[in-house]
């Protein structure tokens, strides 16, 4: 069956925004064309839209309350286990586990100079499990090419080889799993020259 364009005034409370969230803006008008789009429009005229309707296509990623811009900030929060999230810093200490890694991840490496520093600093970062299956990527291969180049110390256990003076920021983005803890590591992208944020491929 054909369905033709339609335009419907809708005055219910909540209209999909950026990602499918949820957004306070009556009155909006929406442009239906689709039987989806008429079935919704039919929902919010009756009143039968709810948030957690609105909210079914959740935007890809971390809610914004999830992202983190700061080490310091993630560890000291307790997330649910398997809330996705995001944290944001620098890889103190990279440890080879299996067919995958962990990362240390700290807001600052400036003062770590020695293995010793980098295994102190390590304990109260954000540890970041990397599978697997993300590590087969050329970018994450376990290889100075490859993720070592965003590192500063590696070793079997603990810090025993400075690989970099200076690496680029990270974000890994997860699930929770405890304090301080994201596994698994479901994206990472590093800050380019411009100071933005590239997937690592």
């Amino acid at each position: 069956m054909a369905y033709a364009a339609r335009a419907f005034a809708v005055s219910y409370p909540y209209q999909l925004g950026v990602g499918g969230q949820a957004a306070h803006r009556p009155k909006e008008l929406i442009v239906m064309s689709s039987p989806i789009k008429v079935g919704l429009a039919a929902l919010a005229l009756a009143g039968l839209l709810t948030p957690a309707l609105a909210q079914s296509g959740a935007a890809r990623g971390p809610k914004p309350q999830h992202q983190y811009v700061t080490v310091d900030e993630y560890v000291r929060t307790k997330l649910p286990a398997k809330t996705l999230t995001s944290v944001e810093g620098y890889v103190v200490l990279g440890v080879k586990s299996g067919a995958g890694f962990r990362l240390d991840l700290t807001d600052s490496t400036d003062k770590v100079l020695t293995a010793k520093e980098a295994d102190a600093t390590a304990r109260a970062s954000c540890h970041a499990t990397v599978p697997a299956a993300l590590a087969r990527k050329p970018g994450l291969a376990w290889s100075r090419r490859g993720v070592q180049r965003f590192i500063m110390f590696t070793g079997a256990a603990k810090a025993q080889k400075k690989l970099n003076d200076m690496m680029p920021k990270l974000r890994v983005t997860g699930q929770a799993a405890g304090k301080g803890v994201i596994n698994p590591v479901t994206l990472v992208e590093y800050t380019d020259d411009n100071g933005d944020w590239r997937p690592v491929r």
